[in-house]
């Protein structure tokens, strides 16, 4: 039987049909899309968990033909909601690398280079919120994971974090106003 941490022509096909995917999807106008009601989407994905397995080829063609298009695409220039991440080309690609590269960035021990580049994003946005210098902090999934990694007298920053996640897309938002005026297509 063989492991699944071999890789072999098989890996190798599926690595292949997945960065031609990204490369599709990143090229090509993205869509909006739709969600889709879990009744359809039961009928057009069929039986995804088997004894057997469906395969890498088989899940990767049920994501672009049948789950993706029933995923609200947030980099899409017309959805204003969320801002899960940046919805840049450089951004979707480099997610690609981070994931292969499996990357945990949980503490200095396992993940050093990723806290490093955390803490350097991190001095950045201090900086353009006049903090002093020993100002820190870390990325969270959201503001419950938030609310509850903060210890009590952090409660009453989220405010500041939240005026700090606003500062930034306002200052992105300039950046790319600036690239458009300025006749710059790579914000696009």
């Amino acid at each position: 039987m063989q492991s699944m941490h071999e890789y072999t022509q098989e890996t190798d096909e599926l690595a292949k049909a997945v960065v031609e995917y990204t490369r599709r999807r990143i090229a090509d106008p993205q869509p909006l899309d739709h969600p889709v009601p879990p009744d359809e989407l039961g009928r057009a994905a069929g039986a995804t968990i088997t004894s057997g397995g469906i395969g890498g080829q088989e899940a990767l063609r049920i994501w672009a033909e049948v789950l993706a298009p029933a995923t609200i695409t947030t980099d899409h220039p017309s959805f204003l909601s969320f801002v899960p991440g940046a919805p840049s080309k450089a951004s979707v690609l480099f997610d690609l690398a981070v994931s292969a590269s499996e990357v945990y960035g949980g503490s200095w021990l396992e993940g050093g280079g990723a806290v490093w580049a955390e803490n350097q994003v991190l001095r950045w946005l201090a900086d353009l919120a006049g903090m002093p210098a020993g100002a820190g902090g870390c990325f969270v999934s959201g503001g419950t994971a938030g609310n509850l990694s903060a210890p009590p007298w952090g409660l009453a920053l989220l405010g500041l974090v939240a005026a700090l996640c606003v500062m930034s897309l306002l200052a992105t938002a300039a950046l790319i106003v600036e690239d458009v005026r300025s006749g710059d297509d790579a914000s696009r």
